[in-house]
């Protein structure tokens, strides 16, 4: 453990135990942790139509998924829970996992390569409050221009995947 906690680590939530007081004063607000893994299931439920599914991402979707976010400048974008937007939380710094020795590795994660990896910087007090306490204990990425799409993935349509790919590169 540092002298000063200027992380905490994300395996599935942000905080796996406890913090001390004395963590706790220290917390600079930096969050580390995978935003997309490649073919990795992920939940979805359409609002609508209440249609549960689950959608993945190859390692080549997650690369144009990462960069068009950047592109598109939704760094700032951010909410809780998917619902409350929130001020004073920033994508600061963000990856793609390549080769064996991945700087991922400095705060205890084994991902595959391809995994698009980031840290989150929370300066909004409230939020890090909720960090602390831990009524927030995760985060994802947002962003319109992969929601269309994943409304109609399902297993019984897996050629979507490769038709979202498709879009995604261009073709």
């Amino acid at each position: 453990m540092q002298n000063e906690l200027e992380h905490i680590e994300l395996i599935g939530k942000f905080l796996e135990r406890s913090l001390s007081e004395k963590e706790k004063e220290d917390f600079k607000g930096l969050l580390y942790g995978p935003l997309l893994i490649p073919d990795q299931l992920i939940y979805r439920r359409n609002e609508d139509t209440n249609e549960e599914y689950y959608v993945k991402y190859s390692k080549e979707t997650i690369r144009q998924i990462a960069y068009n976010y950047m592109k598109q400048s939704k760094q700032n974008n951010a909410t809780v829970e998917h619902q409350e937007v929130v001020e004073g939380v920033s994508l600061v710094e963000a990856w793609l996992i390549e080769g064996e020795h991945d700087k991922s590795m400095n705060f205890n994660f084994s991902l595959p390569e391809g995994t698009w990896f980031g840290t989150l910087k929370v300066e909004n007090e409230e939020v890090k409050q909720k960090v602390l306490n831990k009524e927030v204990l995760g985060f994802s990425i947002e962003g319109n221009f992969i929601a269309e799409k994943e409304m109609y993935l399902s297993e019984q349509q897996p050629t979507l995947i490769e038709e979202l790919e498709a879009i995604l590169k261009g073709e």
